[in-house]
């Protein structure tokens, strides 16, 4: 029996069905690799964006508006600055109550925080001089995971959005884990 086995390893058969074996592993890890840094790179890009862009889309409108937040007037539409700034921010926020958070500080004070950092709590007031930057970082009353922020300085106001990335549909690995279980499924069937 065992000589029967020495004799299989040895044949030519097997070795090439080794040599196979170990070529398509590799290929697959290195294919598997580019396909994740790249959906990686372009994901985290996507979210930068949207998060930038929110910022953006709040700073412009308020200060279009030219709205005075020391001085705040209540007028039939506003009621405090947390409700204006809550209307501007309801896309983000509606889409993902939990998850998505906005802080808006107009020189040393906090304007509008979403509810889910006031239930924690936190602050995210940034001590940078940076006009426009992406950062990442942790915070375990937020998310177990990293949250990534754009932060946003401009005339006296400073606008944070962030996103925890295990929870973004932008967070590759579990696009790139679901997309493998979903080409495994389909070979599997047939």
């Amino acid at each position: 029996m065992f000589d029967r086995i020495k004799h299989f390893v040895k044949t030519t058969r097997f070795k090439n069905g080794i040599w196979y074996s170990l070529i398509f592993l590799f290929l697959e890890i290195v294919i598997g690799s580019v396909i994740y840094f790249y959906l990686r790179g372009s994901l985290y890009k996507q979210l930068d964006m949207s998060l930038t862009g929110q910022a953006n889309l709040i700073f412009n409108i308020v200060d279009e508006k030219g709205v005075d937040f020391y001085n705040f007037i209540p007028d039939s539409v506003y009621s405090s600055p947390a409700d204006l700034i809550q209307d501007l921010a309801f896309e983000a926020v509606a889409l993902n109550p939990t998850n998505t958070f906005i802080q808006v500080r107009f020189k040393d004070k906090i304007i509008f925080q979403t509810d889910n950092l006031k239930s924690t709590h936190t602050n995210l007031t940034d001590t940078s001089n940076r006009r426009e930057f992406i950062k990442d970082f942790y915070d375990k009353r937020l998310s177990l995971n990293k949250v990534r922020a754009a932060v946003l300085n401009n005339n006296n106001y400073q606008i944070i959005t962030a996103f925890p990335t295990s929870h973004s549909p932008y967070f590759p690995f579990n696009f790139y884990c679901r997309w493998c279980i979903h080409i495994g499924k389909v070979f599997i069937q047939d």
